[in-house]
């Protein structure tokens, strides 16, 4: 799956995985869960905080049970935001 960019977001398949390791589980089905990532991705909000390859951590709150997502982030040359992989916003907190 190739899948094109919105409001200047991309989200990688990798991410999604991610996202539903960490969050979703099994109980939601992959498509749904990427297809809402990518649709919100760009409500997710900066912290300021880096991973140690200097990537940006973007908070984003879902609809599921559990803690936020943390979006770790990459921007492309033409300016879009790519999620790269995402994470428990406790783990990202806990890093810095």
């Amino acid at each position: 799956m190739n899948p094109q960019a919105q409001r200047g977001w991309w989200v990688s398949d990798h991410a999604v995985r991610r996202f539903m390791d960490r969050v979703t589980g099994d109980r939601v089905p992959w498509h749904e869960v990427a297809a809402w990532v990518r649709a919100h991705a760009y409500e997710a909000t900066p912290t300021g905080a880096r991973t140690i390859r200097d990537q940006p951590i973007y908070r984003l709150r879902h609809p599921w049970p559990g803690p936020d997502a943390a979006l770790i982030v990459s921007t492309d040359p033409d300016g879009t935001r790519a999620v790269v992989t995402c994470g428990w916003w406790e783990e990202a907190a806990a890093a810095e």
